[in-house]
């Protein structure tokens, strides 16, 4: 008697651990416009008064960017992953009863009766999947620095070019103020004879001219603001009468050896084929592990 109910205090206190372990839900409130209010405030809080450096565009990048943000977030996702080491298969808990059938005498036996069992790999299948895991998380990694590269190249051309374009519409400017004061000397030289009308007219096409370059310089103006914009996640509206600076031209004197092992060592679609190799790899290890059988423990 005593035997039965130690058997059954030991099946009552496996279920109660087995159940304690499981994990429960809990479900996230979502609320759309808080949140773009709240990202919008906390943007425009980060955002220069007046100057607006290459390094400040490229710190509201880093902070704003969606593109950024979400693979951010993906490789987080990975690396929390790759953190958990593979646990071994959940064990299997069991409740039905047991029929005992007599062919001699047609008798019978009901019973009732609790199963519990494990499973364990023999082979390198948890070791194999942890380092697939590990792959997956500095494949997400890599992709990150990839495409944060290749947003930094554009963030360049564009902050560059809405500067150029800045400085050029302040030449133009001061180039309609001359001719605005040529052109006002040219018709009171006109009307004491000394310059014909030809001269005047002249002018006046010189100034529709430069109206029609200044609006295809504004127009570029604003394309590169608006990509600029886009970039760093900043209303153009905030952006338009920022002071910007001039970056430096580089000067590139490296040896065809040199570019070569840096094209080998930073191209993006060589590292993406490369992790892609090792990806295949590690799946293929991985198969190759399962072909090992699980040893199962029961009682």
């Amino acid at each position: 008697m005593k035997k039965i109910v130690t058997y059954k205090a030991f099946f009552a206190f496996a279920i109660i651990l087995l159940l304690a372990s499981c994990q429960s839900y809990k479900a996230m409130l979502l609320e759309p416009e808080k949140i773009l209010e709240d990202l919008k405030k906390e943007r425009e809080s980060h955002v220069p008064q007046k100057h607006l450096s290459f390094s400040d565009a490229a710190k509201l990048m880093k902070q704003n960017n969606l593109k950024l943000k979400r693979l951010l977030q993906s490789y987080k996702g990975y690396q929390k992953v790759a953190e958990l080491k593979t646990p071994l298969s959940n064990p299997r808990l069991g409740f039905a009863p047991e029929f005992n059938i007599s062919l001699s005498d047609f008798a019978s036996q009901t019973k009732s009766f609790v199963s519990l069992g494990f499973s364990i790999p023999l082979g390198p299948r948890l070791r194999r999947s942890n380092e697939l895991k590990h792959l997956a998380a500095l494949k997400a990694y890599n992709e990150q620095v990839i495409i944060h590269r290749e947003l930094y190249f554009k963030l360049t051309k564009s902050y560059v070019g809405f500067s150029q374009a800045k400085t050029l519409l302040k030449v133009q400017d001061s180039i309609s103020q001359v001719l605005k004061v040529h052109h006002k000397a040219s018709k009171k030289m006109q009307q004491l004879g000394s310059v014909t009308k030809l001269s005047v007219n002249a002018i006046e096409l010189q100034q529709m001219e430069l109206k029609l370059e200044q609006l295809e310089q504004e127009i570029k103006m604003r394309d590169e603001l608006g990509v600029l914009s886009q970039l760093i996640v900043v209303s153009s509206d905030l952006l338009a009468d920022k002071k910007v600076d001039d970056l430096p031209t580089p000067e590139i004197s490296h040896k065809l050896d040199y570019l070569k092992k840096i094209i080998i060592k930073n191209n993006p679609i060589l590292a993406r084929s490369e992790m892609d190799f090792h990806i295949s790899d590690a799946k293929l290890r991985l198969e190759l592990a399962k072909q090992y059988p699980d040893l199962k423990i029961g009682f």
